[in-house]
């Protein structure tokens, strides 16, 4: 079974982005955030990022690998 949390490297992997661009994203509300309680950590639903991601191909966008 996988981690249903993603970490935010893993995030910035799938989104072929660098680690600060997913915290400015998680800022500006775009990527929904799983706050852990007593610590500074966030964490990120699997299911959520890949229903964002499938929706927003299907509205033209592609995927990018890192450079």
């Amino acid at each position: 079974m996988t981690d249903p949390l993603a970490t935010p490297r893993e995030v910035a992997q799938l989104l072929a982005c660098g680690v600060s661009t997913v915290y400015r994203l998680c800022a500006a509300g775009v990527l929904p955030v799983v706050k852990i309680p007593g610590t500074a950590l966030v964490r990120f639903r699997r299911d959520r990022l890949e229903g964002l991601l499938k929706t927003w191909e299907e509205q033209g966008g592609r995927r990018r690998g890192r450079r």
